[in-house]
Parts: structure tokens; sequence; C-alpha cells
């Protein structure tokens, strides 16, 4: 049996020498670099999302203060026109009196 087993120990051996080497260095930096990749497009996306978001909100803000100088504008104008009715009632209404 010991020839058997010698046997066998050299087809082993011969057979571990046409083996590539195990490259777990190079595995290893491959999962750093995929890892690394990884991260920055994560951190590239949330950098994205943030900036979509705070251009909304600025857009959102604006939009509102619009809104309100809209309306601001709007109540002036009534007030202007009221202003002006109710000078023209006073106007018609001394012009009626002084020709009595």
């Amino acid at each position: 049996m010991t020839i058997v087993a010698d046997r066998l120990s050299t087809i082993d051996e011969q057979f571990a020498k046409k083996q590539p080497p195990t490259h777990s260095g190079n595995i290893e930096e491959r999962l750093l670099a995929y890892q690394r990749k990884i991260e920055s497009e994560t951190s590239k996306k949330y950098r994205d999302d943030f900036d979509r978001w705070k251009k909304l909100e600025i857009e959102m803000i604006k939009l509102a203060e619009r809104e309100k100088q809209d309306t601001e504008l709007q109540q002036r104008k009534q007030q202007v026109r009221g202003n002006t009715i109710e000078a023209e009632n006073i106007a018609n209404n001394s012009v009626i009196g002084f020709g009595c």
C-alpha cells in the first residue's frame, strides 16, 4: 500500500503545481474597490437627492412668497378702488349740494 500512497501523493503534488495560486490579496483588493465604488455612488446619489430637495424647497418658498405678494397687491388694488369710489361719491354729493 505504500506504493499506492506514494503514487497518490505524487499525483496530488503534480495537481497542486498545475492549479493557479489563490489570489486572496487580489480578491480582497477587488472587494475593497467594489465597496469604495458602491460607497461613492451612494454618496453621489444622496448628494443629488439632497440638492433636488433643496431646490424644490427654495422654489416652494418663492412660490409662497409670490402668492403672498399677489394677495397683498389685490387687497391694495381693492382699497384704492374703494377709496376712489368713495372720493367720487363725496365729489358728486358736494357738487349736488352746491347746485341746490
